[in-house]
């Protein structure tokens, strides 16, 4: 009786019109490589920028560097001239006008061989690079943004209701 019951209110939800309220699929994109220093006593990084076609050309977010780095901004490629290495500095990212409430993932590759990736959430434009991330870390933080992903929205848990009832 019970599960029919489940069945029926199911299909009501399903049935009823509503918003859909989509979150944006595309993020900011920021790839951090640090270039061979050669003879130099400075860092050097490139920093890539995509930006998803969602937001406007004036509202387009910018870098800003740590006061250690002297950046050259040449579109959406960034070169930054730092007399410190970027592992324990804070990266910060701008907009002109709001943020248009995209996540920003953030991929960034060292010449020691570290390699970091992270996701940040709308309400967070600035990242401190690690100087050094465990697996424990990672596994951390992966977890509880998928945990949270899946209560944003009353469509992820119908859908894993879903899978349960399959």
């Amino acid at each position: 009786m019970l599960n029919t019951a489940f069945k029926r209110l199911l299909a009501l939800l399903l049935l009823l019109p509503g918003t859909l309220l989509a979150h944006e699929a595309r993020p900011l994109y920021l790839q951090i490589n640090e270039l061979d220093r050669g003879q130099s006593e400075s860092y050097h990084y490139i920093v890539k920028i995509q930006i998803p076609p969602s937001v406007t050309a004036d509202n387009r977010p910018y870098l800003s560097a740590p006061s250690s780095c002297r950046h050259q901004s040449l579109g959406m490629i960034v070169q930054l001239n730092c007399d410190t290495a970027l592992p324990g500095q804070l990266l910060q990212i701008n907009y002109p006008k709001f943020n248009p409430s995209i996540t920003t993932l953030i991929r960034a590759s060292f010449n020691s061989g570290l390699r970091y990736q992270t996701l940040l959430s709308p309400s967070e434009n600035q990242w401190l690079v690690p100087t050094e991330q465990t697996t424990s870390a990672i596994i951390s933080e992966y977890s509880l943004l998928g945990i949270e992903h899946i209560l944003i929205g009353w469509d992820h848990l119908l859908f894993l209701v879903c899978l349960v009832m399959i």
